[in-house]
């Protein structure tokens, strides 16, 4: 089958900002060009002799050379809070998001690594977090009808590490939780 890949290295400095304004922004982009229709998805029929094949799933990789951060940014009683990540040459993160609906609907994957990762937050005089290697991978698994169960496993693994939990941060983590699950106003406009 053909492959559909976007491979990005990083050879300065690299700075990643998201949080739960960025992620409303994302689902209104999202909403618009892609509106769900709330129908099953149709499974992808493999393709015959003589016709085009088509591609399977889109890869992306994107590799650090240099330092990169992570920012969660958001906003607690009209104040900036950020959760940031730092770390060192060889960080890496990639994802693969099928094109194709099977019988069970499809998966997505996303997996990296932090190297040397330093995790800090915002107000907290302690750093939350210090390890060698900070390595995740994630699946979501997505069913065929839109309102079924969906899986999502997240895998840690972290090597060397010391980490510091103060009561500070389980009150930056609920207000981190509490931003990001504020609901939306339904559109009433929007038509199915």
């Amino acid at each position: 089958y053909p492959e559909w890949k976007i491979d990005v290295q990083v050879d300065k400095d690299c700075r990643v900002a998201y949080g739960p304004w960025a992620d409303r922004q994302r689902e209104l982009l999202w909403k618009f060009f892609f509106p769900t229709s709330y129908q099953p998805m149709e499974v992808n029929k493999e393709p015959e002799a003589g016709a085009l094949r088509q591609c399977q799933e889109l890869k992306l990789m994107m590799r650090a050379d240099n330092l990169a951060q992570l920012e969660i940014l958001f906003h607690k009683e009209g104040e900036l809070q950020a959760l940031r990540i730092e770390s060192s040459r060889g960080t890496y993160v990639e994802a693969s998001i099928p094109w194709v609906v099977g019988e069970d609907g499809y998966t997505s994957e996303v997996k990296g690594a932090f190297l040397n990762s330093n995790c800090t937050v915002t107000h907290v005089q302690q750093e939350l977090l210090n390890c060698e290697i900070l390595e995740y991978n994630l699946h979501i698994h997505y069913p065929r009808i839109w309102n079924a169960h969906q899986d999502w496993i997240l895998d840690f693994e972290v090597k060397n590490a010391k980490l510091n939990f103060v009561y500070d941060y389980k009150r930056f983590f609920v207000a981190l939780i509490d931003e990001w699950g504020k609901d939306s106003k339904p559109d009433l406009l929007s038509f199915v």
